[in-house]
Protein backbone atom coordinates (compact mmCIF):
# COMPACT_ATOMS: atom_id res chain seq x y z
CA UNK A 1 0.00 0.00 0.00
CA UNK A 2 1.68 3.26 -0.92
CA UNK A 3 1.11 6.49 1.33
CA UNK A 4 -0.21 10.19 -0.82
CA UNK A 5 1.67 12.92 -0.50
CA UNK A 6 -1.00 15.73 0.74
CA UNK A 7 -0.19 19.66 -0.54
CA UNK A 8 1.43 20.78 3.22
CA UNK A 9 4.26 17.87 2.60
CA UNK A 10 2.54 15.21 5.21
CA UNK A 11 1.18 11.98 3.88
CA UNK A 12 -1.90 10.12 4.17
CA UNK A 13 -3.34 6.79 3.40
CA UNK A 14 -6.71 4.95 3.68
CA UNK A 15 -7.30 1.39 4.89
CA UNK A 16 -10.32 -0.60 4.87
CA UNK A 17 -9.46 -3.64 7.00
CA UNK A 18 -11.43 -6.09 4.78
CA UNK A 19 -9.42 -5.43 1.87
CA UNK A 20 -6.53 -7.45 3.81
CA UNK A 21 -8.13 -9.56 6.25
CA UNK A 22 -10.91 -11.45 6.05
CA UNK A 23 -11.36 -11.03 9.73
CA UNK A 24 -14.20 -8.20 10.33
CA UNK A 25 -13.73 -8.35 14.38
CA UNK A 26 -10.25 -6.90 14.12
CA UNK A 27 -9.76 -3.71 17.45
CA UNK A 28 -5.70 -2.88 16.98
CA UNK A 29 -4.08 -2.69 13.73
CA UNK A 30 0.14 -1.98 13.56
CA UNK A 31 1.32 -0.32 10.78
CA UNK A 32 5.43 0.33 9.60
CA UNK A 33 5.86 2.78 7.01
CA UNK A 34 9.26 1.95 5.14
CA UNK A 35 11.47 4.12 1.98
CA UNK A 36 10.13 3.64 -1.31
CA UNK A 37 13.05 1.31 -1.93
CA UNK A 38 13.01 -0.50 1.05
CA UNK A 39 16.51 -0.76 1.60
CA UNK A 40 18.88 -0.49 4.71
CA UNK A 41 16.97 0.56 7.78
CA UNK A 42 14.74 3.41 6.67
CA UNK A 43 11.34 2.79 8.34
CA UNK A 44 9.38 4.51 10.87
CA UNK A 45 8.61 2.69 14.34
CA UNK A 46 5.63 0.61 14.47
CA UNK A 47 2.48 2.77 14.76
CA UNK A 48 -0.61 0.85 16.93
CA UNK A 49 -4.03 1.97 15.64
CA UNK A 50 -7.15 1.08 18.57
CA UNK A 51 -9.98 0.52 16.00
CA UNK A 52 -13.24 -0.89 16.62
CA UNK A 53 -16.53 -1.63 15.47
CA UNK A 54 -18.77 1.98 14.44
CA UNK A 55 -21.93 1.52 13.10
CA UNK A 56 -24.30 4.27 11.41
CA UNK A 57 -27.78 3.60 11.04
CA UNK A 58 -29.69 5.64 8.71
CA UNK A 59 -33.66 6.03 9.77
CA UNK A 60 -34.54 8.48 7.08
CA UNK A 61 -34.25 8.33 3.44
CA UNK A 62 -34.95 4.31 5.09
CA UNK A 63 -34.02 3.67 1.45
CA UNK A 64 -30.90 2.72 -0.53
CA UNK A 65 -32.39 5.51 -3.39
CA UNK A 66 -34.48 8.42 -3.15
CA UNK A 67 -35.77 10.55 -5.91
CA UNK A 68 -36.40 13.99 -5.09
CA UNK A 69 -37.74 16.95 -7.60
CA UNK A 70 -35.61 20.02 -7.95
CA UNK A 71 -36.32 22.45 -5.03
CA UNK A 72 -38.01 19.99 -2.78
CA UNK A 73 -36.22 18.81 0.63
CA UNK A 74 -35.20 15.56 1.78
CA UNK A 75 -34.68 14.69 5.73
CA UNK A 76 -32.45 12.67 6.42
CA UNK A 77 -31.59 11.63 9.98
CA UNK A 78 -29.06 9.00 11.13
CA UNK A 79 -27.80 7.21 14.47
CA UNK A 80 -24.49 6.07 15.12
CA UNK A 81 -23.21 3.46 18.27
CA UNK A 82 -21.08 6.21 19.21
CA UNK A 83 -20.43 10.00 19.59
CA UNK A 84 -19.95 11.17 15.81
CA UNK A 85 -19.36 14.14 13.53
CA UNK A 86 -21.73 14.38 10.61
CA UNK A 87 -21.12 16.31 7.41
CA UNK A 88 -23.57 16.69 4.68
CA UNK A 89 -22.43 16.80 1.29
CA UNK A 90 -23.62 17.54 -2.22
CA UNK A 91 -21.47 17.37 -4.82
CA UNK A 92 -18.81 17.28 -2.10
CA UNK A 93 -20.34 20.90 -1.00
CA UNK A 94 -21.37 20.73 2.89
CA UNK A 95 -24.94 21.18 2.84
CA UNK A 96 -24.93 20.29 7.00
CA UNK A 97 -22.83 19.77 9.67
CA UNK A 98 -23.87 17.98 13.11
CA UNK A 99 -21.44 17.65 15.81
CA UNK A 100 -21.79 15.32 18.59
Amino acid sequence: MKMTKNSDGSYSFSLTPEDFFSDTGIETIGVLAKAKDATGDKKSEDFIFQVGLFEVNFISPSGYTSVVESGENLEVEATSSSNSNFKLKENNNLINEVNG
